[in-house]
């Protein structure tokens, strides 16, 4: 055989096993989206959100994930109203805001690279507190797996869509005990 016949043939076989791979990846992301939206989705309307359906718009999706939490996120001291609108313009301006930045040299480029953890550990927090609502005490367990497993998460959400939130899971506690008594 040819010297080029072999190298066609392998760039052939090399291009079929390329597409196969990124075909592959492409069906799972869309059906972990898919997970993810029928979560988010039945936990929207569990929590009384009258737009649940955008749970099935990509990148909308976040902001019914982040009215789940609460249309006011408390840290600390400090109450962050219309928490599901920052949410949506922390996770998408930051990428905005660091290109800005990163035109500035030096301390520009330092700020937009440290911008990046930043978001990172506001995303984590807001994990945390999503499974909070669902989870109670194992919440900070849950969010780690999640953090470390990342393709864990759109499961995770669809196996709680059923599940009992935790406020309502201790007040029928505290009435089994009440009643007890």
């Amino acid at each position: 055989m040819r010297s080029d016949t072999m190298i066609g043939m392998f760039l052939a076989g090399f291009g079929i096993f390329f597409f196969v791979f990124i075909l592959v990846f492409v069906l799972f992301a869309i059906g972990f989206f898919v997970l993810k939206a029928i979560g988010l989705y039945r936990l929207a309307q569990r929590r009384g959100i009258d737009h649940a359906w955008v749970a099935w718009i990509p990148c909308a999706q976040n902001y019914v994930y982040a009215e789940i939490i609460g249309q006011e996120l408390t840290v600390g001291k400090y109450t962050i109203p219309q928490f599901p609108w920052i949410y949506i313009v922390m996770l998408y301006g930051s990428s905005i805001v660091a290109g800005i930045l990163s035109i500035i040299p030096f301390i520009g480029w330092v700020l937009a690279a440290l911008l990046g953890p930043v978001i990172y550990v506001a995303y984590v927090y807001v994990m945390y507190r999503f499974f909070k609502i669902f989870e109670g005490d194992s919440a900070a367990v849950n969010t780690v797996i999640c953090t470390i497993f990342s393709i864990v998460f759109p499961i995770m959400v669809l196996v709680m869509r059923e599940k009992a939130f935790a406020a309502d899971t201790s007040n029928a506690a505290n009435a089994a005990n009440a009643k007890q008594v």
